[in-house]
Order: structure tokens, then sequence, then C-alpha cells
């Protein structure tokens, strides 16, 4: 069902070629769920590896885009494009005739409610919470704005939905809507008897939020107990870290066994991927600018358990707690750690089995179709 009052979404986009393609984050769900819908799209230029910026506008007939503006600027620094930012923003936002305003970005959101407020747009914000952290960047002054902006949008949102539990019993206090970040349910899963031990690390981009030595020590390790096990790593190859990170694991002679299939943007294709495996792992590592897990919600491991996967995890985002208490898989602690948990789901087909149906239902609990349901029907409608 689609709902009416129309809606302008404002985002950060980390696009991924110059094709424009970007994967898609749980606002987009809240965002497709309104039947007349604007997009205004901006590079996330901390992540991007496009040599230029861009402001991509679209609006959606017969739920498909159209793309109406593309505007290209060459990289400047934060601050100045920040300010053209805010320039569009603010064009935008005035011009449109909708009710909503939907942000995932605490900058964004915080400059969408400051227009709205003193212009008098009227328009209803919503606030999808995707992060917080407490010292989310390393310089203080930085931090100081992330934090501002984050609890002026916190506090003067119309509505916040968030997909993670922990966020949101942290601020027990406000209303806020959980939306997690599970794929919409699978009602049917394609069950492929006799399956090779086969892992996934399914990723968007090959890069330092990886931990790769861990990987290449147990892939390692792992291939003189079971020679012929497979490991699917998804996510663009071409960029020189990612091409350094396949020849170190083309020297420990892994050719036959890690398996870079470069970015899947296809969900069929991605679908295969996943029905051919029985483990979806993570190795998720804290750096500069991965370092905003402590509060955030793996969308990784809410797909893995959408299709019915044993799931391993280093245990650095707050949903590794569901997979435990679901018995979903198991929380790893080191390398030695990792490679005996894998000798034993290989060693124990029922376990696997059994946690492979606890992925399932698990997910079914986490249906994103119900949760955007009752958020639709108690706030927007009533």
């Amino acid at each position: 069902m689609l709902y009416s009052g129309g809606v302008l979404y404002v985002c950060h986009r980390n696009f991924l070629n110059n094709s424009l393609e970007a994967r898609k984050g749980g606002a987009d769900f809240v965002f497709n769920k309104f039947n007349d819908r604007e997009i205004l799209e901006i590079s996330h230029d901390e992540f991007t590896e496009l040599s230029h910026s861009i402001i991509l506008f679209s609006d959606f007939k017969e739920n498909k885009k159209k793309i109406i503006k593309i505007l290209k600027f060459k990289k400047f620094p934060l601050i100045i494009f920040s300010f053209i930012k805010l320039w569009y923003i603010l064009n935008f936002i005035k011009k449109k005739n909708y009710l909503y305003l939907l942000n995932s970005d605490c900058f964004l959101a915080s400059a969408s409610i400051f227009f709205n407020k003193i212009f008098f747009f009227k328009k209803k914000i919503i606030f999808h919470i995707t992060d917080y952290s407490p010292k989310r960047f390393t310089y203080k002054i930085f931090n100081f704005l992330y934090l501002f902006f984050f609890f002026f949008s916190f506090k003067y949102s119309d509505y916040r939905t968030c997909p993670s539990l922990k966020i949101i019993n942290y601020f027990s206090k406000y209303k806020i809507y959980f939306i997690p970040n599970s794929p919409i349910f699978r009602s049917r899963v394609k069950f492929v008897k006799n399956k090779s031990f086969n892992i996934i690390l399914s990723l968007v981009k090959i890069d330092d939020g990886t931990n790769w030595d861990l990987l290449l020590d147990v892939s390692t390790s792992l291939k003189k107990f079971i020679p012929d096990y497979n490991l699917f790593i998804t996510g663009i190859k071409s960029s020189p870290f990612s091409k350094n990170i396949i020849n170190r694991f083309k020297s420990k002679n892994l050719i036959n066994n890690v398996h870079f299939v470069d970015y899947i943007n296809s969900k069929k294709k991605l679908d295969d991927f996943y029905d051919k495996s029985v483990i979806g792992i993570t190795a998720y590592r804290k750096t500069i600018k991965h370092n905003y897990w402590e509060y955030g919600d793996s969308i990784k491991i809410r797909e893995y358990a959408n299709k019915s996967l044993v799931i391993l995890t280093e245990g650095n985002f707050q949903n590794t707690s569901e997979v435990v208490r679901n018995h979903c898989g198991f929380l790893y602690y080191n390398k030695k750690d990792l490679l005996i948990k894998l000798l034993r789901l290989n060693k124990n087909k029922y376990l696997i089995k059994k946690m492979s149906i606890n992925s399932r239902n698990w997910a079914n609990q986490n249906n994103k179709l119900k949760f955007l349901d009752k958020f639709f029907k108690e706030i927007i409608i009533s």
C-alpha cells in the first residue's frame, strides 16, 4: 500500500561509479511507501571515489525513477561544499509542494528543519536515525558539530524512525519507531541440497573497513582442513586497494577457494550466491572512517538471516547480541576462534540446519513491511 501526502527525501549517497549506482539504505524503504515522491541525492565525498561532487534530483512516476537534474562540481573542501548543499536544499524545499521531508543524515536533517521553521514551510520532518556515536570524529570541533546537529535533528523532528534497538533504548524517553535494517522478507527461499561448504562475505566496497589480515590467515588455515571450501566476496574490485587485497589472496594459493565476484547490483544475482552458501560472515574493522558502529545495526547481518544463513560475526554491531540470543550463529573473538567455529560447523550438518532455521525465524520476526505499515498507520495517516 502506498500513502499520500508527498515526500522529498534529502540524503547523502555513496555513489559507486560514474553511472551513479548507489546502495540504498533503510530510509529508502520509508520513501518508497509514499505515492508522490521526489529525492535530492548529494554525493558523500568522504566515502565516494568519484573525481567530482554530485547533486542529483529525481522524481518517481508510476514507481519509475526519472532524473530531473544532475549537477557536477569539482571537489571542494568540506565547508565550501556544505554551503553549496544548503543552497540547493533551501531551493528544492521551498519550490516543491509536498507535506513531508525525509532525512537520514543529521546535518541534512538540521538544515531541513532550520529552513522549514524560519521560512514557515509547515512541512513534517521525518528523521531516520541510521547511527549514533558519542565519539563520531577524531577532531573535537567536528565531533561537537556532529553531536549538535544530531541532537538538534532529534529534538525538532516531527517523527523519528531507527533500525537500532540500542539507539532506541538509549533514547527511551522519546518516541522512536523501530524499522529494522532487514530486507523485505523473502516468502520463499531456494534450498539447495548437499551444499558445499560455501561462505559469503557481502560487501559494497573492498576497503580498510574489513579485517583482511584475519580473513587471509583464516582462509589459508581453513584450506588445510577443508580443501574444497569456497568463500565468495562481493564488492567493487577496481580500486588500487582492492587489487592489492586480491593479489594478497592469490599469493597464498587461494585462487580456487576465495572468489572476488565484484559488486553485485542485481538482487537476483546476489540471491544466487546466497542460495549457494551456508554461512554468512562479517569481519568489520574500526578505522577513522569506520568508527560509528557502537550503536549501529548491521544490514549485512540482517541480510544473511533473511537468506537463512548461519552467521559468524566479530561483534562490532549491536545486532550481534540478537544473533547470539536467537541462536542464528556465533560471535568469534579472534582468528583462532573463527577457524574453530568454521570447523565445528563443517563437522555438524545438524547444527547448520538448526541455526539456518533459527535465522529464518528471526528474519521473519523482523520483517520490515510490518514495521513500515505500523509506522504509516499510526503516524502518517493519523
